[in-house]
């Protein structure tokens, strides 16, 4: 269970271990950091507890798999990251997903960490066909976080609706082709408009931390199993629906926003 650097001299093919400082190659429970001025290339299968974006590449030549940890995931750290991509493609994605034996539903289902800075947010990260399985939906910034399908959620979110240029309306099943993941538009006609509804236990901290993200007037950054927004923000109130028992319903609107 170790933190492994990249070697700081450009990077490389992941399962090389010269392409890591002290030569050691990332594997199950390790935390491998790519920094800053590194591309690292998968091109084989191999599993990691994090895969630490500190300002350096990442490119996803394979499948990634994420333990099933407490923990377990991608952390996109303060420093801008020099890029995410693959070589996935429409038919044929590459995968995020967890080693459980049941990688839809691991016991531990993994994260993104999504570090927000004032003036060094625009990171791009090129998510285009690559599937996640066994994820947290998250919605937030660095600050305050909501994973929106965790272990204590019984139902999937959904998304009633996603606005034109999108085809399609559907957010866990049906990948949304023929649009960059990292291209955000400005609040017009242009963007991405997508509403979120689900349920939410009346005991968590949920409503709390949807108001504070409304209240830090910042960027946040919303990750699903197939759709992203890397930036967006909170358009208009959420609509909370009681409805009995431990649950609660809600809806929350989305807006990009560059």
């Amino acid at each position: 269970m170790a933190a492994i650097h990249s070697n700081g001299t450009g990077g490389g093919t992941f399962s090389v271990g010269a392409s890591w400082s002290g030569g050691v190659v990332p594997g199950t429970g390790d935390t491998a950091y790519i920094d800053a001025g590194d591309t690292i290339t998968l091109t084989d299968s191999r599993q990691l507890k994090q895969l630490y974006l500190n300002g350096g590449s990442f490119v996803l030549n394979y499948d990634l798999l994420l333990d099933d940890a407490s923990g377990a995931g991608i952390n996109i750290g303060s420093t801008n990251s020099g890029g995410f991509s693959s070589n996935g493609a429409y038919g044929s994605p590459r995968a995020i997903k967890s080693a459980s034996s049941n990688p839809d539903q691991p016991t531990n289902p993994w994260s993104i960490q999504y570090q927000y800075v004032i003036g060094q947010d625009d990171r791009s990260l090129n998510f285009d066909y690559v599937e996640f399985k066994g994820n947290k939906h998250y919605l937030g910034n660095t600050n305050y976080q909501i994973y929106l399908n965790d272990s204590t959620d019984p139902d999937k979110i959904t998304a009633p609706f996603i606005s034109a240029p999108m085809p399609g309306s559907g957010l866990l099943e049906n990948p949304v082709p023929g649009r960059g993941s990292s291209i955000v538009y400005p609040r017009s006609v242009t963007a991405c408009r997508m509403s979120l509804s689900g349920d939410y236990r009346k005991d968590s901290h949920f409503s709390t931390i949807l108001k504070l993200l409304i209240r830090s007037k910042t960027r946040i950054a919303f990750f699903s199993k197939f759709y992203h927004m890397p930036k967006c923000y909170i358009d208009g109130s959420p609509t909370i629906t009681p409805k009995g028992g431990l649950y609660n319903g809600y809806s929350i609107n989305l807006v990009e926003d560059i």
